[in-house]
C-alpha cells in the first residue's frame, strides 16, 4: 500500500481504503494458500502508528514525525526530564505495536510530555542569559500554538459530542426501521460525522430504505473511502441490483469476495443476481451458490443456515424452470 504513494501518502484517513485495496490485489493474484484467507480481516488501524504515518503522511510527513519525537527525547534528556523523556520513549514503543494516536487521551499525553520535554528546566547561569532569553521566547510561542490548536480542536470535539449525541436519540428510529421520521435528521448530521462509519452505514441503509439510491450510493462510496469493511460494498451491490444495474452490482460483490474470500454472504448475494429473470446467469448462479452450500464459515450461526434454505429454494425453482 505504501508503494502506491510513498512520498505524498494517501491522506489523513487513508489507510482503510489503501488496506483494502492492496490485500484485494494480493488475493487476486492468486499467490495465497487457504490459511491466509480464513484469517484475513478489516482492520481499521495498522496496529503501528509508524506504518500509518508513513502511508497516510507519505515520506516527509513521516521523517517530520521522527524527527520532532527525536528533538522532543533530546530536549528531555539534556534538561534533565528523565521521567518526561521516558514516559514519551515509553508511549512511542507502544505506538509499534498499537494504535494509541488515535485514541483522543494519548495524543493530548504526547504534546504535554512533550512540552515538558522542550521547556526543561530554566536553569541557566547568568553567561547563558540570551539562550534562557531564547528558550523563554520558543516556550510562549510554543504555548500560543499548542493554545490555539487545542481550541480549535476542544471546538470540533464539540460540535461531533453534540451530532453524536442527537445521533444516539435518533439511533432507536433506525433500530426499528421508521426510516422516513429519521432521514432528514440523518441528513444534516452527515457533514459532521461522515467520517464515522457505523453512521454512514446506517444513513447509507436509510436512504435505501426510502429509495433514494442514487444519493445512497454516494454514502456507501463515502462508506468505502473511510473502511475496508466489505459489507459496503455488499449494500452498495443491492443498492445497484435494486436499480436494476446488474453489472454494477456484480462489481461490487466481486470486490467484496476479493477483499475477504472466505465470506459467505457476497457468494448469496451473487447467486440471488445471477438468479434474478432480468439477468438469468445460470452458469455463474450455480458456481456461487456452490461456494454458499460448499464454503465453511468461521463461525455457524442462524444467518448462514437460512442463506444456504434460500439458495436451495433458488436452484429448486429453476430446476423446475428448465424442465418445463
Amino acid at each position: 500500500a505504501i508503494q502506491e504513494s510513498p512520498v505524498k501518502g494517501t491522506g489523513l484517513g487513508g489507510f482503510p481504503a489503501a488496506y483494502a485495496k492492496a490485500q484485494m490485489e494480493y488475493f487476486k493474484n492468486g499467490k495465497t494458500n487457504e490459511t491466509e484467507k480464513l484469517v484475513a480481516g478489516s482492520p481499521e488501524y495498522a496496529f503501528n502508528e509508524y506504518l500509518q504515518i508513513f502511508l497516510e503522511q507519505g515520506l516527509f510527513g513521516f521523517i517530520l514525525f521522527l524527527l520532532l519525537s527525536f528533538l522532543i527525547i533530546k530536549g528531555g534528556t539534556r534538561d534533565n526530564q528523565i521521567g518526561a523523556a521516558g514516559s514519551f520513549i515509553g508511549l512511542s514503543v507502544f505506538a509499534l505495536a498499537s494504535y494509541p494516536y488515535h485514541l483522543w487521551q494519548f495524543p493530548v499525553v504526547w504534546v504535554l510530555l512533550g512540552t515538558v520535554c522542550t521547556t526543561g528546566n530554566n536553569r541557566e547561569t547568568c553567561s547563558k542569559k540570551q539562550t534562557g532569553r531564547g528558550r523563554i521566547i520558543f516556550s510562549i510561542l510554543l504555548v500560543v500554538v499548542l493554545g490555539f490548536a487545542s481550541t480549535v480542536c476542544i471546538s470540533r470535539q464539540k460540535v461531533i459530542y453534540n451530532a453524536k449525541k442527537e445521533w444516539k436519540r435518533l439511533q432507536p428510529f433506525y433500530t426499528v426501521k421508521a426510516y422516513d421520521k429519521v432521514v432528514e435528521s440523518y441528513d444534516s448530521l452527515y457533514t459532521v460525522l461522515n467520517f464515522d462509519q457505523k453512521f454512514v452505514f446506517e444513513y447509507g441503509m436509510i436512504l435505501n430504505a426510502t429509495n433514494m439510491r442514487v444519493k445512497a450510493n454516494c454514502v456507501f462510496s463515502r462508506g468505502v473511502e473511510i473502511s475496508c469493511d466489505p459489507m459496503f460494498y455488499n449494500v452498495k451491490g443491492r443498492n445497484y441490483h435494486e436499480m436494476k444495474e446488474y453489472k454494477k452490482a456484480e462489481e461490487c460483490y466481486t470486490h467484496s469476495i476479493e477483499l475477504l474470500p472466505e465470506r459467505i454472504y457476497p457468494y448469496y448475494l451473487l447467486t440471488r443476481l445471477y438468479a434474478d429473470p432480468a439477468n438469468y446467469q445460470p452458469d455463474k448462479m450455480w458456481k456461487a451458490a456452490q461456494a454458499v452450500l460448499e464454503k465453511e464459515p468461521k463461525v455457524h450461526s442462524v444467518a448462514i443456515h437460512e442463506m444456504r434454505d434460500e439458495v436451495n429454494k433458488i436452484l429448486i425453482e429453476k430446476e423446475a424452470i428448465n424442465e418445463r
